[in-house]
């Protein structure tokens, strides 16, 4: 049986776990100018594996500590960008579910798309310096670092109800690229439908991006990087690709702007 899964109206498969699974058609793209613009644009498309998971959730964490020479010692202050570590006391939260949509089209991690009711929201609430947000990355999971390894250490231990869930969290760096409209791109991509933004997998020399990298050092795009808006709205992985071929198709040239993210590896 299927359901429509808000707020994107996408028929999901109804699976006997609280979570669901995400379809996409997408997968690799090579963007280089739209037909007529310059060179063709290439897209594999197959309908594939899980593109996104959605975690429904009902449960609660705990202030998120830091992990310092055997102890927990919760950070001073918010962390803005780098690589922290969030303590979960389950027993405490008293919750059932995790309630977060997970983006997986990143192999070093668990990308946090969305944040429901769950888990991580009521840890939110309750500890909100400590607060995981969209966007940030999940490294490991009580030291596992697979991504599907971690997404079942985390549903096992609030299954179990385990004593701690430890995470290891990468919160990125956010700038800003503008590079033309017209003209070879060159960059090689990897999102889905809905996956929170789309990844640079690689950048061809001689494209525009190629070009901007040369003239501003400070603010390279790099392969690894996420672009998770365009013209400075944020969007997702099939949107925004549509997004930026409108901007290639349109007939005078402009100025393109993405922001992307980067994070700690």
């Amino acid at each position: 049986p299927f359901r429509p899964s808000a707020p994107w109206g996408v028929p999901v498969p109804v699976v006997p776990f609280p979570f669901r699974w995400f379809r996409s058609h997408c997968g690799e793209t090579a963007l280089g100018a739209l037909p007529g613009v310059g060179a063709g644009m290439l897209c594999c498309c197959a309908a594939e594996e899980t593109t996104m998971a959605e975690v429904a959730s009902t449960a609660v964490l705990e202030e998120s500590n830091r992990f310092t020479e055997g102890k927990f010692t919760s950070p001073a202050a918010t962390v803005e960008v780098g690589i922290f570590d969030v303590a979960l006391k389950i027993p405490e939260l008293k919750m059932s579910q995790l309630g977060l949509e997970i983006d997986v089209t990143d192999e070093r991690g668990l990308v946090v798309a969305n944040i429901g009711e769950g888990l991580f929201q009521r840890f939110n609430e309750l500890y909100p310096t400590q607060a995981l947000r969209i966007y940030d990355k999940i490294l490991s999971a009580n030291d596992v670092k697979q991504s599907a390894e971690m997404y079942k250490t985390m549903k096992s231990s609030l299954n179990e109800k385990k004593d701690l869930l430890m995470l290891s969290v990468s919160r990125p760096s956010r700038f800003e690229v503008t590079i033309s409209s017209h003209g070879q791109l060159g960059m090689k991509l990897n999102y889905k439908n809905n996956s929170a933004g789309i990844c640079i997998t690689a950048i061809t020399d001689g494209g525009l991006l190629d070009k901007w990298n040369k003239a501003n050092f400070d603010r390279q795009a790099l392969p690894g990087d996420r672009i998770i808006a365009l013209g400075g709205k944020e969007m997702r992985g099939l949107e925004l690709i549509e997004g930026i071929k409108a901007e290639q198709a349109q007939t005078t040239p402009q100025e393109m702007r993405l922001t992307l993210l980067r994070y700690e590896k």
